[in-house]
């Protein structure tokens, strides 16, 4: 019986929160996170679909950077400082917006053992210019 209700548990928490980690944190591209590279277009959207995206880029507490599938790039400038977000490279997004992240929602910072380190809400996600 309680094996049965922590695997309820588990599949309520998955379907509650999705949990982004960049891949090859370590081999990060120093254009993509350094703050010269933060050429905006002008165009902005409130929203970004998670299976549109494919990395993830930490380059401060305050900012990330979103690589999506086809080349664009999109910067969110947070409404806060959300500690611990440069250290662990991954956060818990929260809310009713299942397979989106948009405007507003609110981000969570958690280290391996899921003690949270800070927390803070996504901005307009500005789409970045590119000249590859």
């Amino acid at each position: 019986m309680r094996r049965s209700s922590t695997r309820t548990c588990a599949v309520a928490v998955a379907a509650a929160v999705c949990s982004l980690v960049a891949h090859g944190a370590e081999n990060v591209d120093e254009e993509v996170v350094s703050s010269a590279a933060f050429e905006t277009t002008g165009d902005q959207v409130q929203c970004l679909t998670l299976r549109t995206i494919s990395d993830v880029h930490y380059p401060s507490n305050d900012k990330l950077v979103f690589e999506m599938r086809g080349g664009a790039r999109y910067l969110n400038q947070l409404s806060g400082v959300c500690n611990g977000l440069t250290k662990e490279r991954r956060f818990d997004a929260n809310g009713a917006n299942i397979g989106r992240l948009c405007k507003g929602q609110v981000i969570t910072v958690t280290d391996q053992l899921g003690i949270v380190r800070g927390s803070c809400g996504l901005g307009d996600f500005q789409e970045l210019a590119t000249d590859r």
